[in-house]
């Protein structure tokens, strides 16, 4: 069990190599610790816009999101209410961002930011408005 860890520890790794073509920044922003003594600081997490809001039906809205390469999850909120925001979910899949248990018929601003490695937020996008169906 000891060596099939470790095979796919290595494989992750190269993984994580390739993805980065070799940045040392890029491989910082992917939460590995870097066996270099150098300081290397992760890649930004840059900023998010909502390019999209799709309906899924069902109360759930799919968003269309731009934003950088060096990211692991997306936080959505919600509101109904000018200053009120509530979550609507965390998502670690940027290409699969869904938020669920919305009312139909009910028109919501939406906002996300995303978080990268070394606790980095980028700040709240421009909010959209979408009535989920």
């Amino acid at each position: 069990m000891r060596a099939a860890l470790i095979g796919n520890l290595d494989d992750d790794a190269n993984y994580v190599e390739l993805t980065a073509k070799n940045d040392p920044q890029i491989m910082a922003g992917s939460g590995y610790t870097l066996a270099s003594t150098g300081a290397v600081k992760p890649a930004p997490v840059g900023t998010v816009a909502i390019k999209g809001v799709t309906n899924l039906g069902g109360g759930s809205l799919n968003l269309d999101l731009d934003m950088g390469p060096n990211v692991w999850g997306v936080e959505v909120q919600v509101s109904t209410t000018t200053g009120t925001w509530v979550p609507a979910g965390y998502f670690t899949d940027p290409r699969n961002v869904t938020p669920v248990g919305l009312t139909p018929g009910t028109t919501y601003s939406i906002r996300v930011c995303v978080h990268g490695s070394s606790n980095q937020v980028s700040p709240w996008s421009d909010p959209v408005t979408h009535m989920a169906t």
